[in-house]
């Protein structure tokens, strides 16, 4: 049987073939890949072995990549501890102020822990759901108000930074009452300690017709 670097010519004149040995541009270690017991895999097994070395580069390239991908998805992981662990900062009982023009209002809410690293807030005027959101990778909150409105807040910049005093955020907020009116709203969150916060809301209506800002105040009731 011929090594696989012969070359075969077949002379039509004298009907007969002549055979000369040629070498290959890129000449690769002579490996016997021919099976006396299983002849027809010769062919299959001197692809598998050109193969491999001719794409010794792309298989180093998908290794390089792989390890890439796998700091990404550490990275990932490492920013979703993160921003989950901040939102223990919330947790707790507070004592809440807010007014609407010349009018003041002052409630309770609790907010605990629960699984999955959510939050859950509870409060008069109504009980939300507060957690990481793998499709924009960042904090997301439903929930629904006392009235049957409901909403859904998403935080504008992820946060990883530890929640502390002159820590700024903003959410944005979609609420859907019943009536089927929109309010979108643009929350200024300011931290002004380890047991208060300050919240300034920003709404107008589907329209876009300003409707009264909303000015509150937090604080922990330990």
């Amino acid at each position: 049987m011929l090594d696989w670097d012969h070359a075969i010519c077949y002379k039509r004149d004298h009907k007969s073939f002549s055979f000369s040995r040629t070498l290959p541009e890129n000449p690769m270690p002579k490996i016997r890949t021919e099976s006396t017991l299983y002849p027809r895999l010769n062919r299959s097994a001197h692809f598998l072995f050109h193969f491999s070395w001719n794409s010794k580069i792309f298989i180093g390239g998908g290794m390089v990549m792989a390890v890439l991908m796998g700091t990404s998805f550490v990275s990932q992981a490492d920013e979703r501890e993160k921003l989950l662990k901040n939102l223990s900062y919330f947790q707790g009982t507070w004592h809440i102020e807010a007014s609407e023009g010349n009018t003041t209002t002052t409630e309770q809410a609790k907010c605990i822990g629960s699984a999955g690293n959510c939050n859950i807030w509870i409060g008069e005027s109504g009980t939300f759901l507060i957690g990481y959101d793998p499709k924009t990778k960042n904090i997301k909150s439903v929930g629904h108000f006392e009235d049957g409105s409901r909403l859904e807040r998403m935080v504008m910049e992820p946060n990883t930074e530890p929640v502390v005093a002159g820590t700024k955020l903003t959410f944005y907020d979609t609420i859907w009452h019943p009536d089927g009116t929109i309010t979108y709203s643009t929350v200024l969150f300011t931290c002004l300690g380890p047991d208060t916060f300050h919240e300034v809301t920003q709404r107008k209506d589907q329209d876009g017709k300003k409707l009264p800002t909303i000015t509150s105040f937090l604080k922990r009731v330990k």
